[in-house]
């Protein structure tokens, strides 16, 4: 299963500096990301925006994923650490879980 994801950074200003925490990313965080059963992750941008994209065996495994990143705490530390330059909307939310529209495989 596919499954996507667009984040907006606070200001295209700050894409050097989350390529330079990305390409020095914690061990604890990647090995958090692989325990989940994540696979093929990429993040892609264009200007302030962020496209994530991973598979995952099942909506069932993507929601026990979410449980086991959520009880890691450098995976948690990471996302706190990650907040001063990703843009956080009025509610909270700071991610945006996209819907497959086409697919040609």
């Amino acid at each position: 299963m596919r499954k996507a994801v667009l984040f907006k950074l606070k200001s295209s200003e700050h894409m050097r500096e989350y390529k330079r925490r990305h390409d020095s990313i914690w061990p604890e965080v990647l090995e958090a990301i692989k325990k989940s059963g994540i696979r093929n992750y990429s993040i892609w941008n264009f200007e302030d925006l962020l496209f994530g994209y991973y598979e995952i065996d099942s909506e069932e495994a993507d929601k026990k994923a979410a449980e086991i990143l959520f009880s890691e705490p450098k995976f948690i530390e990471w996302r706190s650490y990650m907040e001063d330059i990703i843009n956080i909307d009025g509610n909270g939310q700071k991610e945006y879980p996209m819907q497959l529209m086409f697919l040609l495989e």
